[in-house]
């Protein structure tokens, strides 16, 4: 849209140099964002909107600082995954980083702005010694199916790993991780992916991945009908770099996607230029 972008960074603020990793859920009649920001480091803020497009931030702080959970969260938080749950009250998964590896924990709120963590420890930490997750995992994405919380994440060798839980606690990795890798050197992807965002739309699962390596970060698109075998819509990706001098000439990544009332499907997503990063929206036309 010529309205992109449509969030960006707010000067002398905490989030001056750089907005992005947005997820955004349905409330209320409206929308709900959780962003990862950065001043120094990377924490999470909030904003609110009537249509997806106008947002106005809802905190003039971090609503998800650092620290949050314990000295495992204390140099950085960020790539939230946000989940209103039927019952009331949202949730939001997200990564964070301080005295050991990078791992991922889970935050509660009643209004979206005073959250508290579920657990002080990380809920999903890395793999074992030499596993292919066994450094660093991050970039959560939960979907809820019925009574059942299914994770995808990333892992430092830039691969997407996934895991199931009852209560969004206690996870079990799937015994065949990982369950999708980039292609090659000779595609787009340049063998590294990172950022999974999934919808499960009438039976299908719908994955935007965020491939291609610091040179051209970009999204594409893949599908399943059990969300661990994935087929690639396309050779190309779905939304990518823009034109030089754009706001999103150096690429693109986290693109969350949302079904709306009507079925129709919008993403939010995060464009890289030369200089601070901001959030962007479309629409899906097609799934071909």
């Amino acid at each position: 849209p010529t309205a992109n972008p449509v969030f960006g960074p707010q000067p002398d603020s905490w989030d001056a140099d750089s907005v992005m990793m947005p997820s955004v859920a349905a409330v209320d009649g409206g929308y709900w964002l959780l962003y990862a920001g950065k001043g120094e480091e990377y924490r999470i803020g909030a904003a609110s909107s009537p249509d997806g497009v106008a947002w106005t931030r809802e905190h003039p702080a971090p609503v998800i600082g650092a620290g949050i959970a314990g000295p495992w969260t204390g140099l950085s938080v960020g790539g939230p995954s946000l989940l209103a749950e039927p019952e009331g009250g949202l949730r939001a998964w997200f990564q964070g980083r301080g005295d050991g590896p990078m791992s991922i924990g889970l935050a509660a709120s009643e209004d979206g702005l005073d959250w508290a963590p579920e657990d002080p420890e990380p809920v999903f930490a890395p793999g074992e010694e030499g596993a292919w997750d066994g450094t660093a995992v991050g970039h959560p994405e939960v979907l809820r199916t019925g009574d059942v919380y299914e994770l995808w994440y990333s892992s430092s060798s830039q691969q997407v790993g996934y895991a199931l839980s009852e209560d969004g606690l206690t996870w079990t990795r799937y015994c065949h991780n990982p369950v999708f890798l980039a292609q090659g050197k000779d595609s787009w992807e340049l063998g590294a992916t990172k950022s999974p965002e999934v919808v499960l739309l009438d039976g299908t699962y719908h994955l935007f991945f965020t491939a291609g390596g610091a040179g051209q970060w970009q999204v594409g698109h893949a599908a399943s009908a059990d969300g661990l075998r994935w087929s690639r819509s396309g050779e190309d990706p779905v939304l990518p770099a823009g034109e030089a001098g754009s706001w999103c000439e150096a690429g693109t990544s986290n693109a969350t996607p949302l079904v709306e009332q009507d079925g129709t499907v919008t993403i939010w997503y995060t464009g890289i230029s030369s200089g601070p990063s901001s959030l962007g929206v479309a629409t899906v036309e097609s799934w071909d």
